[in-house]
């Protein structure tokens, strides 16, 4: 070390950096000298390292090598290893395994003995130092005389192996006290001269417990589980298995009223109580708790809204007005605010940390029944093509068409002068054409789990399934209650095996949503669905596009729910001729029928069971005998909803979805 300074003060020397140049600033630590500025210019990074390390500033090159010196001698101990023995800090010292002593000649005793080399002591050693014991201190521990060790306020045991592990043992309880407690304990030795009972796989006795740890046992308080731990560590012994733990080994610990898995050492300087398998443990941590009640956790719930003299339910409990300060168990809730002559607020949360609840309660206005302007343009060109025609067949296709039209009672009348009968209209024929094999993928939505559940949507779309498979021969796929991947693997699925000739009924009940400020995007929400995260939910546009990707050739989407008209806006049919069947069956069609614009929809209406939309389009279906196309099915489901309804159904073709004039066909089987 000495010729470590002599190289540098030489350096330093020799590079005119020594002392005397009124333009150099040095810094001193006991990790070396740094050079932190020089002729103006201050080196940062220098002069942060040697403060972070406790360093002085201000010095010359001579005042900062001396001050390195002297804190090297001030900071380092002789430590002896089996490779060799030499100074440096203590902590070193114990990171290579190494034992600290007071002087050279303690240290080269000790590397003897470490090499099976040890010598009888001199009288002279003997008389100056006397018989080398192991002393611990809140600081180190090493070998040391008796004396001093006690001069010092230490603590001594044996030169032997017994020795050395309790004086680690000891060391790594004082050294993790607070130190008035070390303080006391290095002194007294109260702290660990109180004696509990040891349990080994060979005994069971009463010691202290540091005596216990450096055995290599397991320390208890009652005799009764140390017994217990000792028949646990005997049937280990006899199977096999590891027995007990080293002080270096992992144990399952009881302490601060719970169990974790740390260094049997550790747990010891935590005053812990080890144990080799988890079961042992946990009954432990039981029998020490005595059975008490864990604590329910809970957090704070703030219920705000915009009136007064309101009423708030949580759970379907009645709980006050607004404002309220609950606190409330973590988990599911649901909250309800009423007001005569409001709309009803509700809300399901999930409680996990403090939350203020802002309730937005709308007022009921009476407004007048809109009226539905249909617009009839081109039921009365088709009128006036035909009111002079003497062929029944143009009004018998006229009262199919338009069976609540203008032109309905005349045209019955001109029937009966043309000696034809309206009764053909109520059972139409069917014409014998390939009308190709028919599919649907029906899905309703009720139970969800983080937005408002609704009523009938699983109920309108059990009997919508129903149905089209016993009434219209479709092969029927029912999804109740879909997540967002249900949803999407089954569009999937239907993609890839419908065929040119096939048609395919996609029919949706639930919530819906519509992102004004996002492109004017529709959205389906499936039942896992998030308020404000439209990560789960579905667009319009991804179904859109698995329509275009579909090779059927009719293919219809049903939506009941809001926001839906965003399918066909701004998107008209054109009314065909009366002989247009054939011409229908033989055009790719992609048509859409929604409950509603962008706008909200009713979930009820159709006599408890059935939303208003549901119950009159099932109808139509059931009173249907023959072939019925989309546009006949809306000109009789628009006026029957809008009357029953604040919502006004649409009917289109879908964007961009590739429709070439043609029309879905509902084809009667029985």
């Amino acid at each position: 070390m000495k010729r470590l300074v002599y190289i540098i003060s030489t350096f330093l020397i020799l590079t005119g950096m020594y002392g005397g140049n009124a333009s150099s600033e040095y810094c001193a630590s006991s990790t070396g000298t740094y050079l932190v500025k020089y002729n103006g210019n201050e080196y940062s990074r220098s002069l942060s390292l040697c403060l972070s390390s406790g360093g002085k500033r201000g010095l010359s090159g001579a005042e900062a090598t001396r001050y390195y010196q002297e804190l090297w001698e001030k900071n380092t101990k002789w430590c002896a290893t089996k490779s060799n023995y030499r100074k440096e800090p203590p902590a070193v010292c114990r990171n290579r395994n190494g034992v600290v002593v007071d002087s050279e000649n303690l240290a080269k005793l000790e590397f003897n003995r470490l090499n099976g080399r040890t010598t009888p002591f001199s009288t002279t050693t003997a008389s100056s130092s006397g018989v080398l014991i192991w002393c611990v201190t809140k600081f180190t521990y090493g070998l040391s005389s008796e004396s001093r060790c006690r001069g010092e306020g230490g603590k001594v045991y044996k030169r032997d192996s017994e020795g050395l592990k309790m004086a680690k043992a000891e060391y790594r309880y004082l050294s993790s006290l607070p130190s008035t407690t070390a303080s006391a304990s290095s002194s007294t030795g109260a702290s660990t001269s109180s004696k509990g009972w040891c349990a080994h796989p060979k005994w069971v006795r009463r010691t202290s417990k540091v005596f216990c740890h450096a055995s290599e046992g397991n320390y208890f308080e009652s005799e009764e589980l140390a017994r217990n731990e000792h028949k646990n560590l005997k049937v280990f012994a006899k199977s096999g298995s590891k027995s007990h733990v080293t002080h270096y080994d992992k144990v399952w610990c009881v302490t601060n009223n719970k169990v974790e898995k740390m260094y049997q050492s550790l747990c010891g300087s935590k005053m812990g109580t080890p144990f080799t398998t988890w079961a042992q443990a946990d009954a432990a941590l039981k029998r020490l708790k005595g059975g008490t009640t864990p604590e329910v956790k809970t957090a704070s719930l703030t219920i705000r809204s915009n009136v007064t003299g309101d009423k708030v339910y949580i759970d379907g409990n009645f709980k006050g007005s607004t404002r309220l300060d609950l606190k409330l168990s973590k988990g599911k809730h649901t909250i309800r605010i009423e007001k005569d002559g409001y709309k009803t607020y509700e809300e399901s949360i999930n409680l996990t940390d403090n939350l203020i609840i802002r309730g937005h309660l709308i007022k009921i206005v009476d407004e007048p029944v809109k009226t539905v302007v249909v617009d009839n343009t081109v039921e009365v060109e088709f009128w006036k093509s035909i009111k002079d025609s003497d062929d029944a067949d143009m009004y018998r296709a006229y009262l199919e068409e338009y069976a609540t039209g203008k032109f309905v009672k005349l045209a019955k009348i001109k029937l009966k002068k043309l000696g034809g009968t309206t009764t053909s209209v109520a059972k139409a024929s069917i014409p014998n054409l390939d009308y190709g094999d028919y599919y649907a993928l029906v899905i309703g939505n009720n139970d969800y789990e983080l937005l408002p559940d609704l009523k009938t949507a699983v109920n309108d779309a059990n009997k919508v399934a129903s149905v089209l498979k016993y009434d219209y021969g479709f092969q029927v796929e029912l999804l109740t209650d879909a997540t967002r991947s249900d949803i999407l693997k089954s569009l999937k699925n239907h993609r890839k095996k419908l065929g040119v000739n096939d048609n395919f009924l996609l029919y949706y009940a639930g919530h819906g949503d519509y992102d004004e400020d996002a492109n004017k995007t529709g959205y389906w929400l499936p039942v896992d669905a998030t308020r404000d995260d439209p990560s789960n939910w579905v667009m319009t546009d991804y179904v859109v596009n698995q329509i275009k990707a579909m090779e059927a050739k009719h293919v219809m989407v049903v939506a009941d729910s809001c926001f839906s008209g965003e399918l066909t806006r701004g998107i008209k049919i054109d009314y065909g001729s009366p002989s247009w069947i054939k011409k229908l069956v033989d055009k790719k069609a992609r048509v859409a029928l929604t409950s509603g614009d962008l706008e909200p929809v009713s979930d009820s209406g159709g006599g408890g069971k059935h939303s208003i939309f549901a119950k009159v389009f099932i109808s139509l279906l059931e009173e249907n005998t023959g072939v019925l196309n989309t546009t006949q099915l809306f000109s009789e489901l628009l006026p029957k909803v809008s009357k029953n309804a604040k919502q006004t159904p649409r009917h289109g073709k879908i964007r961009y979805a590739g429709d070439d004039g043609g029309d879905f066909l509902f084809v009667r089987q029985r």
